[in-house]
């Protein structure tokens, strides 16, 4: 049989990855079971199956983004604009089948997306920000797609109720995000440790790159957010500017969406800024 290699991309934030992918690297849903396997949040691993599936779905996430347009506001597949709302209906339709979940809490609709009855509901709460994109960074082509899996307190093969959406951040079992640039990246966390995926463009697999989990590095020369986040008359942006001015070698990065800053600052450090996000208790 041949040895074959797969070429790696690069990434899209200019990370340092791998040249060379082989074909017995660890692909994202190996991952998923192993890490499962050693620490189970189920009986049935459903969650393994869950994320597989929202990993696949960000797939064609991916391929609408890179046909859309250079800048997501206008950007268009056929007549379909690419939005957050156009991305969430795509998690959706492949959610509400798959019979691993019982409720989406999207960031695009104001109420729970609710499952029909007649199918499978599932053992979890997936909570989704479809298409995170700020519309004014227009020089930047990076967007991404944010996910939380809570697991349901009702009873499961029922239709989710308010009780399963009244958890705090520490009841997360799954988290992680993607960004959609150059090329497309994956990050996730079980709980114990997070790491790195590349999407190949031909396999269409996520890889894992490296091939260990990520750990922050220290800096003090950078701060991920959006700039305007200074001019404003909030707590946040009067203590972002007060340390930005007395700490000169600060610069502010902004890559044009809250999960591309993240992806950048996991391999340089410091730290990032988001307003009304709400991060208390995460165990990650």
């Amino acid at each position: 049989m041949m040895d074959v290699h797969l070429k790696s991309p690069m990434s899209p934030l200019g990370g340092n990855l791998s040249s060379k992918v082989s074909k017995a690297a660890t692909v994202f849903p190996s991952h998923v079971r192993r890490t499962f396997m050693s620490s189970p949040v189920d009986y049935t691993g459903e969650i393994v199956r869950l994320l597989d599936d929202i990993a696949t779905q960000t797939h064609a996430i991916s391929a609408f983004v890179a046909e859309g347009s250079e800048t997501i506001t206008y950007g268009e597949v056929g007549t379909q604009q690419i939005t957050s709302e156009f991305a969430t209906r795509l998690l959706y339709r492949s959610l509400a089948h798959d019979g691993y979940s019982c409720l989406i809490l999207a960031k695009s609709r104001e109420q729970p997306l609710t499952f029909p009855e007649e199918v499978p509901h599932g053992g979890y709460v997936v909570c989704i920000s479809a298409l995170d994109a700020d519309p004014r960074a227009v020089d930047q082509p990076v967007c991404g797609t944010i996910f939380s899996v809570y697991k349901r307190k009702s009873s499961t093969s029922l239709p989710g109720k308010y009780i399963d959406l009244k958890q705090k951040a520490s009841d997360q079992v799954a988290a992680g995000f993607v960004v959609y640039g150059p090329s497309t990246v994956l990050y996730y966390t079980m709980g114990h440790g997070l790491y790195s995926f590349v999407l190949h463009p031909v396999a269409m697999q996520y890889f894992l790159q490296p091939d260990q989990r990520l750990t922050i590095k220290e800096s003090s020369s950078a701060v991920y957010g959006k700039r305007t986040i200074v001019s404003s008359n909030t707590a946040l942006g009067k203590g972002v500017k007060n340390y930005v001015d007395s700490n000169h070698d600060v610069k502010m990065y902004h890559t044009g969406c809250m999960a591309g800053n993240v992806a950048l600052m996991l391999p340089n450090g410091k730290m990032v800024t988001a307003e009304s996000a709400q991060l208390e208790g995460l165990p990650y």
